[in-house]
């Protein structure tokens, strides 16, 4: 079982495009230092760590991006429990497997509710 919280998840995302844009502010000042100073070894060792960052940051953002986009195509958009649509962007959501190929997916309080039945 896995519970996702659709809003946490895609404010988590936007913070994360907020740094990626940071970082690459932060590549454009240093490139403008290395034009003044193209020799400086310890300016041109930070701009490598800042785009190695830049780099990993956009690649795990994007891997995210991806996988949160695809969950309806892998669980279905749809609640098991209420049959309603899910706005996984919004929504608090439980994905259960219920064999090696199936996915289901609930809206939390639907799932509460279930448990509190069995």
């Amino acid at each position: 079982m896995l519970m996702i919280d659709g809003a946490m998840t895609t404010q988590m995302l936007g913070r994360f495009q907020e740094i990626v844009k940071v970082l690459g502010d932060a590549e454009e000042a240093i490139n403008e230092i290395l034009q003044v100073n193209p020799r400086n070894n310890e300016v041109t060792a930070f701009r490598a760590y800042i785009d190695s960052k830049l780099q990993k940051l956009g690649q795990e953002s994007e891997n995210m991006r991806m996988t949160f986009t695809n969950t309806p195509n892998i669980a279905g958009g749809f609640c098991v429990g209420c049959r309603k649509n899910i706005s996984f962007d919004t929504q608090t959501v439980v994905f259960r497997k219920t064999s090696s190929t199936q996915l289901e997916v609930w809206h939390l309080p639907c799932f509460k509710q279930m448990g509190n039945k069995n």
